[in-house]
């Protein structure tokens, strides 16, 4: 009976922990995909923008 406990306990846990990064995971893709939608429609308005946009990605890394 000890380990069965022991079992469920590690499972609840588990699931938990698993839910826990789920929700981060999604929420950060959220966010992402909020952040980097002006950007693109910008970039579909502007073409100049987007040579713009990739000069200063190139000077930053």
């Amino acid at each position: 009976m000890g380990l069965y406990m022991v079992y469920k306990d590690w499972l609840i846990y588990f699931k938990a922990l698993v839910f826990k990064r789920g929700c981060f995971l999604f929420t950060y893709l959220i966010i992402r995909s909020h952040l980097s939608f002006p950007v693109l429609y910008a970039e579909r308005k502007n073409p100049q923008l987007r040579e713009e946009i990739e000069s200063w990605s190139d000077t930053l890394f």
